[in-house]
């Protein structure tokens, strides 16, 4: 009997088709990478102005029952905790309501709101060493120092709406008390007090030489619990001259990792997304409480 002829059967894939699969493997990647992260970004959107949202419910809650806002020179985190998930913090207590989830630095500490995400508006000049802003935040307890008080919705001349009250600043790295050689860490020059080594008192002259001539980060950086509207967002932080002098007005910026610019929330409560590029003399007049402008984010 005839033997069969045995079939020349290929098993397996050639080099070419192994690569011409990877290829298309490949494409897809690339063309599916950015929007699945462009999806969490935008969902890191969503939360960090959740977390202002609340911030400021938690604000107007405090004026509700105690007839003023309860920030001091920014620093509200622990005057609202009791109202928000914390009603008794330590100095360890951290709260996630403080912290943007883009900045994987911010710790939020109730207590003393260091590395938080949100930092409360002082405006744009402060009374020398009373401390006092022209923004949102500032005043003192009733019946303490100077006499003064803590701020109430009455103060916003310029109207809720058109009076910034907190907004994202990025954390201070926790490795920050230690004497840091910072050409180490160029990552986070953008968190960081810069030098300067001239002193302004002309605010325009003073962003200018912060924007156009900053110097590298100081050694031993100063956190504070507010920020100032003296530069627009995402520019530099500087010290204004030298010796370094924390009671002069000086460029405190907000600051984000969102693409272009940063969440802000107005003493209304609202929040809105504030355009890196946005002009200076409108960032100026959102920040002060009665300066007597008409600019508004809408414009």
């Amino acid at each position: 009997m005839p033997r069969a002829r045995s079939c020349d059967l290929r098993s397996g894939l050639s080099l070419v088709e192994v690569l011409t699969v990877i290829g298309i493997l490949s494409l897809l990647v690339a063309l599916f990478l950015p929007a699945v992260q462009a999806s969490r970004e935008s969902a890191r959107q969503v939360q960090c102005k959740s977390n202002l949202n609340q911030i400021m419910l938690a604000q107007h809650q405090y004026l509700g029952i105690y007839g003023v806002f309860p920030t001091l020179e920014g620093h509200f985190h622990y005057r609202i905790a009791g109202m928000i998930e914390s009603p008794n913090p330590d100095q360890y207590t951290t709260s996630s309501l403080y912290t943007c989830p883009t900045d994987a630095e911010a710790l939020g500490y109730v207590r003393t709101g260091a590395s938080s995400s949100y930092l409360g508006s002082i405006g744009l000049k402060r009374d020398g060493y009373r401390g006092i802003g022209d923004g949102f935040s500032g005043g003192y307890l009733p019946d303490t120092f100077h006499g003064e008080t803590y701020l109430s919705d009455s103060h916003m001349k310029d109207g809720l709406s058109n009076t910034a009250a907190v907004g994202e600043c990025l954390a201070i790295p926790s490795f920050y008390t230690y004497d840091v050689d910072w050409d180490d860490y160029p990552q986070f020059w953008n968190r960081l007090l810069r030098l300067t080594d001239t002193r302004y008192n002309d605010l325009t002259a003073m962003a200018d030489d912060c924007q156009f001539n900053a110097g590298r980060p100081r050694v031993r950086q100063y956190p504070t619990t507010f920020y100032n509207h003296i530069l627009p967002p995402n520019q530099h932080t500087c010290t204004n001259g030298r010796p370094f002098d924390p009671y002069l007005d000086y460029p405190v910026t907000s600051s984000s990792l969102h693409r272009g610019g940063v969440n802000l929330a107005m003493a209304d409560g609202s929040v809105r997304f504030v355009s890196e590029t946005i002009s200076r003399n409108v960032w100026w007049a959102i920040g002060t409480r009665s300066g007597g402008e008409t600019i508004s984010l809408d414009e």
